[in-house]
């Protein structure tokens, strides 16, 4: 046997790192004949061995649980197109009839995928279609001002929040950029209509507004959200 060095930590640590059979190379070293090196070559060994068997267990869980999501996945999807054939098969619904059926049409529809998003934009095509204006573009019914306005008096859109939900109010100059300074801050609201300020008076004959809804949830989820267009005649 040979005394233990210091050199031949640094030797020990390199057989490590660069062999793939670091046993049988210890054993053809001279590190073989230090009784030192020899523990610690078996400490390393053993803690290699451990850390294998816990990446081995973090895969396989990490395995699981993907197959488990996309399993839960596919069913939100199966139900959504479910709900949407259903749907889509029905016959059209005036203003009246959405009212009554919105409860179980819409409110029920955006608990079938947590997002929600998907779903409420899906039933908003099929109970709303939208209607295109030659110069204003794509504006969604229900919405107040849209298209050709008489006023900028009153902001009015269809109650369509979760229980707890609320929305997101914000109004842009339309001659302008989309990207250019809006007229009015992010405004959370709890009703589905809003009374602009004396100071809009002063505000362009066209604007653009934008109406988010959100779902009330701590992480304040956007279901869905609307750009608007008006003139004012």
């Amino acid at each position: 046997m040979i005394p233990h060095d210091e050199r031949h930590l640094a030797q020990l640590e390199e057989l490590l790192v660069q062999s793939d059979e670091p046993e049988t190379d210890f054993e053809g070293s001279p590190l073989s004949e230090c009784l030192e090196c020899r523990e610690h070559l078996e400490s390393n060994l053993s803690l290699m061995d451990e850390l294998d068997l816990v990446g081995r267990d973090e895969q396989a869980s990490l395995a699981e649980i993907e197959e488990t999501e996309l399993r839960a996945a596919d069913q939100d999807l199966h139900r959504a197109s479910r709900l949407f054939s259903e749907i889509s098969a029905a016959p059209p619904l005036t203003l009246q009839d959405y009212r009554r059926e919105r409860p179980r049409r819409v409110v029920a529809a955006s608990l079938v995928l947590v997002p929600g998003a998907l779903v409420l934009v899906l039933l908003w095509t099929v109970l709303f279609p939208t209607h295109r204006d030659p110069l204003l573009g794509v504006n969604p019914p229900g919405f107040t001002p849209a298209g050709h306005a008489d006023s900028f008096a009153r902001f009015s859109w269809p109650d369509t929040a979760p229980k707890g939900g609320w929305y997101v109010l914000q109004v842009f100059d339309g001659t302008k950029p989309g990207h250019s300074a809006p007229l009015t801050e992010r405004m959370r609201l709890e009703e589905s209509s809003w009374t602009p300020p004396p100071e809009s008076e002063h505000w362009p004959r066209r604007l653009r507004w934008r109406l988010e809804i959100l779902d009330g949830s701590s992480a304040d989820s956007t279901l869905a959200w609307f750009n608007i267009v008006t003139t004012l005649d």
